[in-house]
């Protein structure tokens, strides 16, 4: 009875010792890097019964996609440079969101975006087309919302370039590799325009101003297929409730986005579209080892 009676009182001694040994040990595996801090025993009961299973398992590798192509868009304005005011919504920050959106719908299907400003942050006109003239086989886009002293006008509009520079179109000739003297024919900017426009109108049923050739700085100056999207009218009241709609805005941007899709999607099947060269390979469609394509196909 009295042996009992001392091992009874030696058992919570016992006990709290083991319970002692089980912090000590835990705490010295946190510290060598054993055991996770929040005492992931499972993990642990893995790492040591199961060490093979563990050490064999293959790491999981990322696969990378290729992106189809590179889309530089523009939040037309932007910092000291409002544009239009449309009440309290600067025409700048109705740029951005659109640009944004259309970002969104674009990543979504493999194409890589190129902004040409972040944030509320001024750009100048020669910036922005140097930034797409890094991309030469992309295409540009500028975002802009339209005015006019009359508030009658309403509808979408895009601008495109028909006749650029010497300078411009040399560069065209470098990318596409024509000879100075031999004919070259460049509408992928009017092309491009069409879509964007016809698929804008259709998704938003907006007023169709249709498309039109001017000496646009960010259109005259870039030299792969360059539009610039006036996506209504902030001086009619009735568009300027729509613009300011983030449901319309979200119908604008699907729109804006299916254009450029569409015209990419034309690209991709016919490398030519919308250029007349001489027949002969395009440098940035040399095939590299393992197949894969020495740069976009635009």
């Amino acid at each position: 009875m009295l042996r009992i009676f001392r091992f009874l009182l030696q058992l919570p001694l016992f006990i709290g010792g083991v319970f002692l040994l089980i912090v000590s040990l835990v705490y010295m595996a946190e510290v060598s890097g054993v055991l996770a801090s929040k005492h992931n025993l499972k993990a642990l009961a893995k790492k040591f019964v199961l060490p093979d299973s563990a050490s064999n398992r293959s790491p999981k590798v990322r696969k990378f996609i290729r992106p189809r192509a590179v889309v530089v868009l523009d939040a037309g304005h932007g910092g000291r440079d409002g544009g239009t005011v449309a009440g309290k919504s600067p025409e700048k920050d109705l740029n951005m969101k659109v640009v944004h959106l259309v970002a969104e719908q674009l990543r979504a299907q493999r194409v890589r975006v190129v902004f040409t400003r972040q944030g509320d942050n001024w750009r100048s006109l020669r910036h922005r087309v140097d930034i797409a003239n890094e991309y030469p086989t992309a295409l540009f886009v500028s975002i802009h919302h339209n005015a006019s002293t009359s508030a009658k006008p309403e509808g979408i509009e895009t601008y495109y370039t028909h006749d650029k520079p010497t300078s411009v179109v040399s560069r065209q000739r470098t990318i596409f590799d024509v000879e100075s003297d031999a004919q070259f024919i460049d509408r992928r900017g009017e092309l491009l325009a069409h879509d964007i426009q016809s698929a804008s109108c259709r998704m938003t049923q907006a007023v169709d101003r249709g498309i039109k050739s001017g000496a646009m700085v960010l259109t005259r100056l870039v030299s792969c297929p360059a539009v610039l999207v006036e996506c209504g009218f902030l001086s009619n009241t009735r568009e300027r409730e729509r613009l300011q709609d983030a449901d319309y805005r979200k119908k604008l941007s699907i729109g804006i986005s299916r254009g450029i899709l569409a015209f990419l999607g034309k690209v991709e099947r016919d490398r030519f579209y919308g250029v007349e060269v001489p027949e002969r390979a395009l440098p940035f469609e040399e095939v590299l080892p393992g197949g894969e394509l020495s740069g976009n196909q635009l």
